[in-house]
């Protein structure tokens, strides 16, 4: 049991351990409107953790640090339907099919021409941050109808887009165990040489991963956006360093083949909470990006000990 839930379970100890601490230095963080805060922020940044966790799941070499880009541009151009008076349910309907079509076209690209997913997505990344940027001419989205807060109203103290992204955590929970669907990924992962003897085409599974990232991503800038009522031109921009830092210390190997939902969730908890911490404890703000890189190579080198570990083992 230990064993199967080793990482889980350390996560959990260093979210609580963290907690305790900084309310022993500041008696303010366990106050409700902190803890709501922090899972109202985990609820929308969850679902871009998974959708990254199965991308570096297809093996090494593969990340999507597109994520930040396309969340913002869901997160705007939904706004700008809302403001045009587009109904709602086909703003939302938007905000997936513009996730799924940039998630698409990294897919072709990282399929068709056979480059790392981690390379393309770089290019797609620096490509949409600009074209947002002229877009809007900076400019942040306002005069936005009263419908459009959808994601704000409040149910037992906690927003529901936050109730809304963890229902879909948990039911991909279920979906990464038990479909076969998302299996393919592990196996490419886990011995991509082999997979094709028992019919699992690398390229294709490589290409779902990228589009369902595109849409959880797409689907999560909105769920963000639509908590305000008015939407900055670069909400999300500093997106992509903490997901994949999610991502990783929540147990989804760098080397692929490895990670579980479970661990994204409090992955994309801790990451949360250490950004609150730094706000509590007086950190400045600029320290947070030199956590989440430690943490992303502290990880990375475990992950590497541990393969090196194994092989050893087997060799033996």
């Amino acid at each position: 049991m230990i064993n199967k839930w080793g990482r889980e379970i350390v996560l959990i100890v260093a979210i609580i351990g963290l907690g305790v601490i900084t309310q022993l230095v500041n008696p303010d963080f366990f106050s409700f409107r902190t803890i709501s805060s922090l899972f109202d922020n985990t609820g929308v940044m969850v679902l871009v953790v998974i959708g990254e966790s199965l991308v570096i799941i297809n093996g090494f070499g593969n990340a999507d640090l597109s994520v930040s880009s396309i969340y913002t541009v869901s997160a705007v151009t939904s706004a700008q339907l809302a403001a045009a008076g587009v109904p709602m349910f086909l703003v939302i309907l938007w905000s997936i099919g513009i996730g799924m079509a940039l998630g698409s076209l990294n897919g072709f690209l990282t399929a068709k021409l056979n480059i790392p997913s981690l390379v393309v997505t770089l290019g797609t990344m620096m490509g949409w941050e600009g074209f947002i940027l002229w877009w809007t001419r900076g400019m942040w989205i306002a005069n936005l109808p009263d419908s459009w807060q959808i994601g704000s109203h409040l149910l037992g103290g906690f927003t529901l887009a936050t109730w809304i992204g963890f229902a879909v955590s948990f039911v991909m929970i279920f979906a990464v165990r038990n479909m076969p669907f998302f299996r393919r990924f592990y196996a490419c992962g886990s011995n991509g040489s082999a997979t094709s003897y028992v019919g699992i085409d690398r390229r294709k599974a490589i290409f779902y991963a990228l589009v369902l990232s595109g849409v959880f991503s797409g689907f999560s800038g909105f769920l963000s956006a639509s908590r305000f009522f008015v939407v900055s031109s670069n909400i999300g921009s500093n997106l992509t360093l903490p997901v994949v830092a999610a991502a990783v210390v929540g147990g989804t190997s760098i080397l692929g083949g490895r990670g579980k939902v479970e661990g994204n969730i409090l992955g994309a908890l801790l990451l949360t909470e250490i950004s609150n911490v730094t706000i509590f404890l007086h950190i400045g703000a600029v320290w947070n990006e030199a956590f989440e890189g430690l943490i992303i190579l502290i990880a990375i080198i475990s992950d590497v000990l541990r393969e090196r570990r194994e092989q050893s083992i087997l060799r033996a």
